[in-house]
């Protein structure tokens, strides 16, 4: 197993997510008001008011079938 940190720019990860324009207009709303705490953790990037990115995080599991 594999853990790393991945860089999302947030309006392609957005359109990936096919979130709605009000679902991501909710969730800009969130991120900008989240704690400092959690635009530590997630690297929330703003620019005047606009999310630019945040980073997540994901595994890779190598498995083989016996």
């Amino acid at each position: 197993m594999y853990r790393f940190e991945k860089t999302f720019q947030f309006d392609s990860w957005c359109n990936r997510m096919k979130l709605t324009e009000k679902e991501k207009n909710d969730l800009t709303e969130y991120m900008l008001h989240a704690t400092l705490n959690i635009k530590k953790k997630f690297h929330i990037e703003v620019i005047e008011n606009t999310i630019i990115s945040f980073k997540g995080e994901a595994i890779i599991i190598k498995a083989r079938k016996i």
